[in-house]
């Protein structure tokens, strides 16, 4: 299922970026640069933290920024950036962010199956880390297969 949407130009590693809002901003990018969102998509899923709060940060350091289909996707994508340093987003049980997904949805359940895999993959903490410890794309995504495989 992953192989379907992600490979090497989908991650990105070691971001070094200033805040939060940096941080969405850079891991956006990753889907506007492969014609997946709009560029409004982005600060829609900004506002979306202006407004709700930190709630995309789901994990110990990890967030899944989004947004509604209607903000301007183009196509089902999700993108990976790993951050460093890492970053707060003002959420006191699961900062600080080191990890940071963004999911551009079609629909509301077209993107569920992806989601409920990646949601198993991240539920072992040891994954997590061996996908921070990752050193280019490529090993990162391989991990991110052998570990749906193990699902």
């Amino acid at each position: 299922m992953l192989k379907d949407i992600l490979n090497n130009h989908m991650v990105r590693l070691d971001i070094d970026v200033e805040n939060w809002e940096d941080a969405i901003r850079c891991a956006g990018e990753i889907l506007l640069d492969q014609n997946i969102i709009e560029n409004r998509y982005i600060d829609a899923m900004i506002q979306s933290v202006k407004k709700l709060g930190p709630y995309i940060v789901l994990l110990p350091g990890v967030a899944l920024a989004h947004a509604r289909p209607e903000d301007g996707t183009k196509q089902m994508g999700i993108s990976f950036a790993t951050l460093n340093p890492e970053i707060y987003f003002g959420n006191k049980d699961f900062d600080p962010v080191r990890l940071i997904i963004c999911l551009s949805a079609i629909d509301d359940t077209s993107h569920l199956d992806i989601l409920s895999v990646i949601a198993e993959i991240l539920a072992q903490p040891q994954n997590i880390d061996d996908l921070l410890n990752c050193t280019d794309t490529e090993e990162f995504v391989n991990k991110m297969m052998e570990m749906e495989n193990r699902i």
